[in-house]
């Protein structure tokens, strides 16, 4: 298979260079595939910007960035998928546009978080509404819609919900397969170990690529190698923003979890989120970005540094007095976990207090 001439050249030359080559063939989606798997990672760094800007290819790459309905959720893609740091660059470059909408995301997703943590039902309505207009639909607003109807709600509600979504067939097969999956996840008297069983069995009746990304997605897939990150990541691109940007982080997070510490994939890693850490405030992207050996200055949270001390050192009763007061002005889970270990070391261990110890355990 030919390669595309290579050259220092500026990224406008190579971006005239890079469209002579795929209109050429004989549609554009087709080009674009072909110039994905036959560039190096460098080129598809400089060039993919100017295709973004450019109407003809951004509708091919990002049809529906913010879809407005759940058939225009899982859109799009490009066939063909490329080597591990090639899907990975084009990944990042495509997501680098929309660094300002992830941001707002990411702050609206804490919100909707905390509010969790809180049980204010109505801050958490208000956050998921002001998420669908700001970002649009997604497999994590549909995920959250779920999760809200099974804890505020009833079964039922959940399951009519999930069945508007299965019985529109204008929604794609991924999409509803996932859907499907999280309901049943959610379900009365389902454990994880049999959530797992099930969704193994289904993913031994197709080859081994067809389930790998519903998996990362679900959660249940924590061994991958190179080739199988590079189809998760090309599969992700049917997706939208908010999506494509969660997926991307679950599978470098398993990813950097499955090499060594010296492993040459780690600076792949590294070269290619560097622009995504410049513009994007997630502590999760931020995380990674370390571990990979970038330098970041993390902000430190000196009251929970001193709440950890104290349970370090055995003080518990003083332990909790202090998480419950951090509590009182900001929810954190880590502090949750904190006070809950130290009532369960307190001198008077209630039936509580110990159910507690075995659930933080």
């Amino acid at each position: 298979m030919a390669k595309i001439r290579q050259r220092s050249s500026s990224a406008p030359q190579a971006f005239v260079e890079a469209r002579a080559f795929i209109t050429k063939q004989k549609s554009i989606n087709t080009g674009l595939a072909l110039y994905k798997l036959r560039t190096q990672a460098a080129q598809l760094q400089a060039t993919l910007p100017f295709f973004l800007q450019h109407p003809a290819y951004h509708r091919l790459i990002w049809p529906a960035p913010t879809p407005r309905t759940f058939a225009e959720a899982c859109l799009g893609g490009m066939p063909g998928v490329a080597n591990f740091e090639q899907e990975l660059v084009w990944t990042v470059q495509a997501l680098l546009p929309y660094a300002p909408l992830i941001n707002r995301f990411i702050a609206l997703k804490s919100r909707y978080e905390d509010s969790i943590l809180r049980g204010s039902e109505m801050e958490i309505l208000a956050t998921l509404a002001r998420i669908k207009e700001t970002c649009g639909l997604s497999l994590w607003f549909a995920e959250s819609q779920i999760n809200y109807l099974h804890t505020y709600r009833n079964y039922n509600a959940q399951t009519q919900y999930v069945k508007s979504i299965m019985g529109d067939r204008t929604i794609s097969a991924r999409f509803r397969l996932i859907i499907s999956w999280i309901h049943f996840r959610s379900g009365h008297n389902i454990s994880a170990a049999e959530f797992d069983r099930h969704l193994k069995r289904i993913c031994e009746t197709g080859n081994k690529d067809t389930f790998l990304l519903e998996q990362i997605i679900l959660g249940s897939r924590f061994n991958i190698t190179p080739i199988d990150a590079a189809y998760m990541l090309c599969c992700a691109d049917m997706f939208c923003v908010v999506d494509r940007y969660l997926f991307t982080i679950r599978i470098l997070q398993t990813m950097i979890a499955c090499v060594a510490s010296t492993d040459p994939l780690l600076a792949v890693i590294r070269s290619a989120i560097a622009p995504l850490i410049t513009q994007i405030d997630d502590p999760l992207l931020r995380k990674l970005a370390i571990i990979v050996g970038h330098s970041i200055q993390i902000n430190s949270c000196p009251p929970l540094i001193d709440i950890l001390d104290l349970y370090t050192i055995g003080k518990y009763e003083t332990t909790a007095q202090e998480a419950a007061s951090f509590l009182k002005k900001k929810i954190s889970i880590e502090v949750i976990h904190i006070l809950l270990r130290s009532r369960a070391h307190g001198p008077r261990r209630s039936a509580i207090n110990r159910a507690q110890c075995r659930f933080v355990s």
